[in-house]
C-alpha cells in the first residue's frame, strides 16, 4: 500500500486545504494528514486557530467526503516543520501545496526526504495563500 503525507496548520480549514488534500489523495492508497498544536500555530502565525479537536473532526470528515482511507496525526516537531514526523511515518510521497517549491521548503524536510527516499510532489492545489486571507 502506498502512502502520501500532507502537512499544514489547517488553523481555519478552507477550500485551499480541501483542494490540496483532494489532489494529494489521488497519489496513493492512504493519506496521512499532519497538523500542528494550537500553541504552535499561535506562536508561529500569530492568530488563534480553530481548536485542535474541531480541526481533526473537519479533516476526518473531509476524508470521508472524498471517500479516501487515511488518518490525521499530530506533528511530532515543535518548530513548525514536519521533518521528524516524516522520519517517523516514512510515507512514499510528501505532497506540498501549490505555493511550495524547493526554494521555500524547510531544509530539514528536504534533507529527510532525500535521506529516506520520500518523493516530494509540488503544486498540489491551486488556491494559494487562502489561510492568509482568512486569518488576517
Amino acid at each position: 500500500m502506498s502512502t502520501v503525507m500532507v502537512a499544514g496548520d489547517f488553523g481555519k480549514f478552507h477550500e485551499g486545504h480541501k483542494d490540496h488534500i483532494s489532489k494529494a489523495s489521488k497519489l496513493a492508497d492512504f493519506i496521512i494528514i499532519v497538523t500542528h498544536t494550537d500553541e504552535s500555530i499561535r506562536t508561529r502565525k500569530h492568530y488563534t486557530p480553530d481548536p485542535l479537536e474541531k480541526r481533526i473532526d473537519a479533516l476526518l470528515g473531509f476524508l470521508n467526503e472524498i471517500k479516501k482511507c487515511g488518518c490525521v496525526v499530530m506533528s511530532v516537531d515543535s518548530d513548525g516543520t514536519v521533518a521528524k514526523t516524516l522520519e517517523h511515518y516514512q510515507p512514499d510521497i510528501f505532497a506540498k501545496g501549490g505555493d511550495r517549491t524547493p526554494d521555500n521548503m524547510p531544509q530539514s524536510e528536504l534533507d529527510i526526504c532525500e535521506n529516506l527516499g520520500i518523493r516530494i510532489v509540488y503544486g498540489m492545489g491551486d488556491k494559494l495563500n487562502e489561510s492568509r486571507k482568512l486569518c488576517t
